[in-house]
């Protein structure tokens, strides 16, 4: 059902990592802007979960696209340079998102992907409470949320478990050192499924030293 208008006024919280606001979008009806501490961290049209309005968020979709192909489950094979599935072909994806923010992914890819089997990581209760409460997930998702620490989630994870691991894990709007070592993208290999994808979120500003020693980290 489309979500009217008179119903969509800000909405200023206290969260776990500062402070958190949901403001309507003026130019969509049902698009929505998650910000914390005043940074725009996540956008969500209710009614249209296909629209991606920040470029990091369409970057991540486009690199999900390369890889899994536009539509279906396990990597395409049959298209040059694509890498090679051990999942049945059109088997639906198991994703892990490592910070749910507005959920904008999760939402994205239950309507691209329908039978994609999600988890979602938040460790700030008080937003994820929040999130649900005034931007709720449509019916009939298989996104699974649970609240606690990315690394901690990830140490528990058994190996070879998703196809798709996006990690977007922030303090607040840094990003958390725990998910930034060695010893964790070891620890994301070790879960991914053979020739899986690892999506890392890297928020910086010039001259990107962090995201060289991320890079760097990665490989």
């Amino acid at each position: 059902m489309p979500h009217r208008e008179s119903c969509r006024i800000s909405t200023v919280a206290p969260i776990g990592f500062g402070t958190a606001e949901l403001v309507p979008d003026p130019s969509r009806s049902s698009g929505w802007v998650l910000l914390i501490d005043g940074v725009a961290q996540s956008y969500v049209d209710l009614d249209d979960p296909s629209h991606l309005e920040f470029p990091y968020v369409r970057q991540i979709a486009l690199a999900v696209e390369a890889f899994f192909g536009a539509t279906g489950g396990a990597p395409v094979t049959d298209r040059p340079g694509a890498c090679g599935a051990t999942a049945e072909h059109g088997a639906p994806l198991r994703v892990l998102h490592l910070g749910g923010g507005g959920l904008t992914l999760p939402r994205y890819l239950a309507a691209a992907r329908p039978g994609v089997r999600q988890v979602v990581v938040e460790h700030d209760e008080l937003l994820l409470d929040l999130v649900l409460e005034l931007l709720p997930l449509p019916d009939g998702h298989e996104v699974r949320i649970e609240l606690g620490n990315a690394a901690q989630a990830v140490l528990a994870a058994p190996d070879a478990t998703f196809d798709l691991v996006i990690s977007d894990a922030y303090e607040g709007v840094q990003m958390s050192l725990d998910v930034a070592t060695a010893q964790f993208a070891a620890e994301l290999a070790r879960i991914l499924r053979p020739h899986g994808l690892c999506v890392v979120n890297v928020a910086d500003d010039p001259p990107l030293a962090f995201s060289r020693v991320q890079a760097a980290t990665l490989r």
